[in-house]
């Protein structure tokens, strides 16, 4: 595939999705305008996404988020929305030389179901014969297995590491209904997942601090995807 894949990913009031959303239409106007070597030389559209994905399955899970389903359960939900953004987006695109850029995606799933289901196994009373073990121990592990037939690896993953009490303030800013106590644990757990996922591989991940308002932080979003943008015309 001539195409190129980038993701965004952070936790719960990193700014993320308001970040992709403003930088939508600058990325438009300074790397496909101003910067026309990108659009000449690569010849590339740019092609902007999101995990869950608006599809049959992307509704799903979303109905499903704040039920009472049970975490494996609610994994299986997320890779079959995973497999269908793939098959129906992602995968096209790329084959089109297309650069994607999705705004959550595999990462999400390890840091956040790697959360999870490590609690869910620690106080079940279940035994799954050939998961169990293998989930409790090193449920990231057993994640990044069963997506590994199916999913494609970003070329570079954009994380945002914001403070978990900023992180905590900005949602109690959006989201009126709240479990303070609750939230704060589970988004430590998560940010340190995802830190330690971007320790394995520091040539794919690009840790940008978030702390800052959104104005600063977008700045130092476009100026990274700038020089990503331009290290790919470099190699024609």
């Amino acid at each position: 595939m001539d195409g190129r894949l980038i993701s965004i990913e952070g936790i719960d009031g990193s700014g993320k999705t308001s970040l992709v959303e403003s930088v939508k239409n600058i990325t438009n106007l300074r790397f496909v305008n101003r910067k026309s070597k990108i659009c000449n030389k690569l010849n590339k559209n740019i092609v902007y996404t999101k995990e869950p994905t608006d599809y049959d399955t992307g509704i799903t899970v979303k109905r499903f988020l704040n039920s009472d389903i049970n975490p494996l359960s609610l994994t299986f939900l997320f890779m079959a929305d995973h497999s269908e953004h793939i098959s129906r987006l992602i995968r096209p695109s790329l084959e089109q030389g297309k650069i994607v850029i999705v705004d959550r995606y595999i990462d999400s799933r390890y840091a956040y179901q790697g959360v999870t289901l490590k609690k869910y196994f620690s106080i079940t009373n279940q035994r799954f014969v050939s998961y169990e073990s293998e989930i409790r121990n090193d449920p990231i592990k057993w994640l990044k297995k069963i997506h590994s037939p199916f999913s494609i690896t970003p070329n570079y993953t954009i994380l945002l590491v914001v403070d978990i009490d900023i992180a905590m303030e900005r949602i109690r800013q959006r989201e009126q209904r709240l479990i303070l106590f609750e939230k704060r644990e589970f988004l430590e757990e998560v940010q340190k997942n995802y830190l330690k996922l971007a320790e394995e591989e520091p040539g794919r991940f690009i840790k940008i601090d978030a702390n800052e308002n959104i104005e600063q932080v977008e700045r130092k979003l476009v100026k990274e995807l700038s020089r990503i943008f331009d290290s790919w015309t470099k190699n024609l």
